[in-house]
């Protein structure tokens, strides 16, 4: 009998991921999106230092030859792109260790828009409303895994854990925002016709942030 290769904390993320993932109503575009699209680019903020111990297998599995940082994905309007992001985003920050996603928009009212869907959707979310530490229209707090218990409450005070930074934040931005700070991943949503754009892309965050 063949023993079963041992699961690393990245795998584990990612199969909690897709079980988020799969609690979503999805059509059969978003799931090849987010299959074939997004997990694949997000590879190593979902598995962060295990990444490296397991590129050639993770590269196997997906059938990657080299690691893309960004997916442009073109649909016709009103066909569920902004709901396929936020579904993604939502099933991040329930998994994700400390990271920022960012979201930009021509007059930060679509970016604003994202946020809020983002937000519904993690509620809908087994333990999503209990890891809430704190919202406004410009970002959204969430507590990351390891700072909530196995029966979905807090380890700590909401304050204690936004101090310790120990949260994955989404930020809403104006297309015109001039920062240079590095987030993960970063959306950007525009409108072009006949047609609606969605564009993520992911940086590696600057040491000391």
């Amino acid at each position: 009998m063949v023993a079963q290769p041992r699961m690393c904390a990245g795998d584990r993320r990612l199969r909690r991921l897709r079980e988020y993932l799969n609690m979503f109503k999805r059509t059969a575009d978003q799931i090849r999106i987010h299959e074939e699209h997004f997990i694949p680019m997000c590879l190593p903020h979902i598995y962060k230092e295990d990444f490296e111990p397991n590129r050639l297998r993770l590269f196997k599995e997906f059938g990657l030859t080299s690691l893309k940082v960004g997916a442009l994905e073109l649909l016709p309007r009103r066909y569920g792109k902004t709901t396929c992001v936020g579904q993604f985003s939502a099933a991040m920050m329930m998994i994700g260790c400390r990271f920022t996603i960012a979201t930009f928009a021509p007059g930060g009212r679509a970016s604003s828009s994202l946020m809020t869907l983002t937000v519904q959707l993690l509620y809908q979310l087994p333990g999503g409303k209990e890891r809430v530490i704190a919202k406004n229209e410009e970002q959204f707090l969430v507590a990351t895994a390891d700072q909530v218990h196995e029966n979905g409450t807090l380890k700590f005070s909401k304050s204690t854990i936004k101090d310790s930074g120990n949260v994955n934040r989404l930020l809403a931005f104006p297309a015109s925002s001039n920062g240079t700070v590095s987030f993960f991943p970063i959306v950007s949503l525009s409108r072009a016709r006949a047609h609606t754009h969605a564009h993520m892309h992911t940086r590696p965050r600057q040491a000391g942030r």
